[in-house]
């Protein structure tokens, strides 16, 4: 009987449930975000933050889940 190496696979776990998606970023864009995830004390990923936005622009109260609400900021115009 052979013994089999597992070998560790890159990136985030799979839950099954969620749907990879792909979005270019201009380089300005990318910048506010990664600013903002500074200025928030660097808690959140690229991923994370986004969906973190989404969830704010979408109105859904982050507080029941146990997460500091979102900066006034992000409803400033563009």
């Amino acid at each position: 009987m052979s013994i089999r190496a597992t070998t560790k696979r890159k990136g985030r776990p799979a839950t099954g449930k969620g749907v990879p998606i792909s979005v270019r970023l201009q380089p300005d864009q990318l910048e506010r975000l990664d600013q903002w995830i500074e200025d928030d004390g660097g808690r959140f990923s690229r991923p994370e933050a986004i969906r973190q936005l989404l969830e704010h622009a979408w109105g859904r109260t982050v507080a029941s889940r146990g997460i500091k609400e979102l900066p006034s900021r992000l409803g400033d115009p563009i």
